[in-house]
């Protein structure tokens, strides 16, 4: 029988043709629609959020439109199945009955968590609502199998009460977390250094992790010496801090590991705490870590990284490297790193470049001679773009001699213009899914925002039987019968008209839109739009390729291609006017993070 929804739903007056797509189409569908395009792969939000705005599901639009496709998705656990939930802003008990109704509605799915329970003395008695906050978190430990990707900022006696919650049971030969393949608690320095006070004994952080042997991706702050992790299996390491006397000893650990980023190393001398044995690589006999491609080092400066901290490894296939820091780093201030990639003998194919020199950055074009991609992060401040930052860093791009150019066969190269203070390395992780695009979220309208959600939790089978059970919140479950199963019908099937706080929340919106657009039309010149083609026109006339399709990107990730043409003067003349359209339709969008991405690729 074919699972469609003419199958558990009769076709409506004017909706037969739509209820013939199958369910896996229209669950398909439902994903794209709560997914963020981040370089034309899926990243998905979060289906359930917590946060100081209020409580919501991403599929709330979804939910109200009309019976079938709210049967639909009450159904489908992928729906349910990931939660980011600021626990210090649950604000009253009935909110935690919904956040485990909705972990309810996730069966068996493997589960996404992202929990924020910071407060420095909870109260856990009983009548207090920190106790009503902890029962959702105890709900999510006994679900602890599911877990498959986790990052967790918590305070220390919570994270202690949930060590004390998981010690109730004995510990599984496969430990608590099987399923466990991506962890992150870079947030937890804090509670790194107050593991060994007496409240947590023995009971540390990574002790609650081991074993872990599903775990594959890892993210933390620091001491990886003291952790019981078992890194031959890692194949991405995040760490914000890192000290020791070489890369080598911790790289010799993990011989499956891809992807390598490092904020800050601090390389430690003999007779310095913490110092250990010289590793049995040397620059002579360096260590050769085969499987690394990417490398990212989003702080660099050579108070971090200079010194011997490169002279004992290679990373022989690496062809990824992301570099930021200091524009005030000097060119010798990364030779090191320089002569490690030319000792590794190794093939950079994509570099990303931010906040460094235009000195630094011709210093790694000259290694980098088979550079196919390159992102390069310029910023704004004070009504207009650094552009002679920008003119230093696209002179070594173009030349009247093709075949002088440093990178000859540069077949993408991306702009990203940012605010001062916004980073590279942020943006990607919000598109990546790894933390939380924190500026994405919809405004709540405290009680009204308690009615959606009480509509959106309560089973839809409800109001098909007549139950009341959610009436008192609910004044559009009448909307829930087949007669009103129309899409798109002639009353436009808005139910938001309805909601007596949808008038306040676009009053809310457009205030912080105009808000938005005012500070950005401060910022953004738009001569640096014209500056910028100026220079671009330059370099895609000196590579004798042909005009390259463009693409414009602006938060929250919404492509606008240029239409494509063989006149490379053409492109060019329209370049200026598509990025400005860009720039405005950012300051009237939803973000709060100002980004806007200029994308030529050559086929």
């Amino acid at each position: 029988m074919n699972n469609t929804m003419e199958d558990t739903q009769p076709p409506t007056k004017i909706n037969s043709s739509v209820k013939k797509i199958p369910v896996e189409i229209w669950t398909e569908i439902f994903c794209i629609y709560c997914a963020q395009d981040a370089d034309s792969s899926i990243n998905p939000v979060f289906s359930v959020q917590l946060t100081a705005r209020g409580l919501f599901t991403q599929l709330q639009t979804i939910t109200r439109t009309c019976g079938t496709w709210r049967r639909l998705v009450f159904s489908n656990p992928i729906f349910w199945s990931s939660f980011f939930v600021i626990l210090d802003h649950l604000s009253e008990v009935e909110q935690s009955k919904y956040l485990l109704e909705a972990l309810s509605r996730s069966g068996t799915t493997p589960l996404r968590l992202d929990i924020v329970y910071d407060r420095k003395n909870p109260d856990f008695n009983p009548t207090t609502l920190d106790t009503a906050r902890f029962a959702v978190v105890a709900s999510m430990l006994e679900q602890a199998n599911r877990w498959k990707d986790l990052r967790f900022d918590l305070s220390p006696r919570v994270f202690a009460r949930i060590v004390e919650q998981l010690s109730l049971n004995d510990r599984p030969l496969d430990g608590y977390f099987p399923n466990l393949e991506r962890l992150d608690c870079l947030d937890q320095v804090e509670l790194l250094a107050t593991m060994a006070n007496s409240e947590l004994g023995d009971r540390s952080l990574y002790g609650v992790f081991d074993p872990c042997p599903a775990l594959r991706h890892l993210c933390v702050f620091d001491i990886w010496k003291e952790s019981p992790f078992d890194y031959s299996h890692l194949t991405s390491l995040k760490l914000v801090r890192f000290e020791a006397s070489s890369l080598s000893t911790l790289l010799s650990l993990c011989p499956r590991l891809q992807s390598l980023s490092l904020a800050k190393c601090y390389q430690l001398l003999p007779g310095e705490p913490g110092y250990e044995d010289p590793s049995p690589w040397s620059r002579s006999n360096p260590f050769h870590h085969q499987s690394i491609t990417s490398l990212s080092l989003p702080n660099y400066s050579p108070k971090y990284f200079e010194g011997l901290m490169w002279a004992d490894v290679r990373f022989p296939n690496l062809d990824t490297l992301s570099l930021g820091g200091d524009k005030n780093v000097k060119a010798d201030g990364i030779q090191a790193l320089l002569n490690m990639l030319l000792g590794s003998g190794c093939t950079l194919k994509t570099l990303v470049i931010e906040k460094m020199s235009s000195k630094v950055f011709r210093r790694f074009l000259s290694v980098a001679p088979s550079l196919k991609s390159l992102t390069l992060g310029f910023y704004y401040l004070h009504r207009g773009m650094y552009l002679n930052h920008m003119d230093h860093f696209l002179a070594p791009l173009y030349g009247t001699d093709p075949s002088r150019l440093l990178v000859p066969v540069l077949s993408c190269l991306t702009i990203k213009i940012l605010p001062e203070g916004v980073t590279l390395d942020r943006e990607e992780e919000v598109q990546s899914g790894s933390i939380p695009p924190y500026n994405y979220y919809p405004p709540s309208l405290e009680e009204a925002d308690r009615a959606t959600i009480a509509y959106n939790m309560a089973d839809p089978s409800d109001s098909d039987s007549g139950s009341s059970s959610h009436s008192s919140f609910d004044s559009e479950a009448e909307s829930d019968d087949d007669e009103n199963d129309n899409i798109g019908a002639e009353s436009g099937g808005n139910v938001d008209e309805a909601d007596p706080g949808a008038a306040s929340a676009s009053d809310m919106e457009n205030t912080a839109r105009k808000r938005r657009q005012e500070a950005f039309a401060n910022e953004f010149d738009p001569n640096a739009a014209y500056f910028l083609v100026d220079r671009l026109r330059l370099m895609i006339l000196s590579r004798q390729k042909g005009p390259p399709s463009v693409r414009i990107k602006v938060n929250p990730f919404i492509s606008k291609p240029m239409p494509s043409s063989t006149n490379p003067d053409e492109v060019l003349t329209h370049l200026p006017e598509y990025l400005l359209a860009a720039v405005n339709e950012l300051s009237t969008s939803s973000t709060e993070e100002s980004l806007v991405t200029l994308q030529l690729y050559w086929e």
